[in-house]
Formats: structure tokens, sequence, C-alpha cells
């Protein structure tokens, strides 16, 4: 089964317009440590409810709009939404990969990145404005 008929069954369930799905996180480029970072990112987002943008959600439009929608936020609105939408309903993996570039992670480093995204989030979960985690993102 391709990845339309996964979407397309979704969305046909009886349910759809109570839950909210995403995708497994997947790197173009074949690198121990970034089969590692998708392994952790699948942990992450099964037993922590913590899928984020990058992933791909795929929310029905009256959840959507029930939680409140992204809000106009520079950085952290995928999480911020999770955090509502984990609130309401579990998110489930429809079971196909949403295949990001990974130029990004070969620049900067695995670990590096993977550390400092953390630091970013922790920063969020300790109440730090979205407005100065940008700034310190695009340094």
């Amino acid at each position: 089964m391709g990845w339309v008929d996964a979407v397309t069954a979704v969305l046909e369930r009886p349910d759809a317009e109570r839950q909210a799905w995403y995708f497994d996180f997947r790197v173009s480029e074949q690198r121990p440590m970034l089969r590692l970072l998708e392994a952790a990112v699948a942990w992450r987002s099964r037993w922590r409810q913590r899928p984020y943008g990058d992933q791909g959600l795929l929310i029905h439009r009256r959840l959507y709009s029930a939680v409140g929608g992204y809000r106009p936020i520079p950085l952290m609105e995928d999480l911020d939404l999770v955090q509502r939408l984990s609130a309401q309903t579990r998110l489930r993996r429809i079971g196909h990969p949403l295949i990001t570039s990974g130029r990004r992670w070969r620049r900067q480093g695995v670990l590096h990145l993977a550390w400092r995204n953390a630091l970013l989030r922790r920063r969020w979960a300790r109440g730090a404005s979205a407005d100065g985690l940008a700034r310190d993102y695009r340094r």
C-alpha cells in the first residue's frame, strides 16, 4: 500500500474527524547516525506523543479548528499544536515515511543539531518566548 492509499484509508475511517496522524520521519541520506535519529524520533512520536511538523501531520479540519490550529508564533508552532492535539486525542502513526533532506544534518552534525534542538525544546517547556527561541535558532 502506498502513501496515497494509507492517507485515504485514514481519512475514510468513521472516527477520522477526531484523530490526528503523523508520518514516519526519514532523512534522505544513508548514515548510521541518521538511522539512530529516526529511531529516536519514532520512539518520541509513539510513546511521548510528540511528532513534529517536519514529519507531516494529518489532522481533520474539525479537530484542527477545535484545538485552535497553528498559532502565529515564529518557532515551536508545531510543538505547540501537537501539545494541544495530544490533550484531545492520541496521535497515530500512518505507517509511511515523509522524507526530509539530510543537508542540514550533514552540515551541522547529527549530534550537534539534535542537542541544540533538545535545548530549544527544553527552554520552550520552561516558558521561554518563541521570539527569543527563534532568534537563537537562526544564529
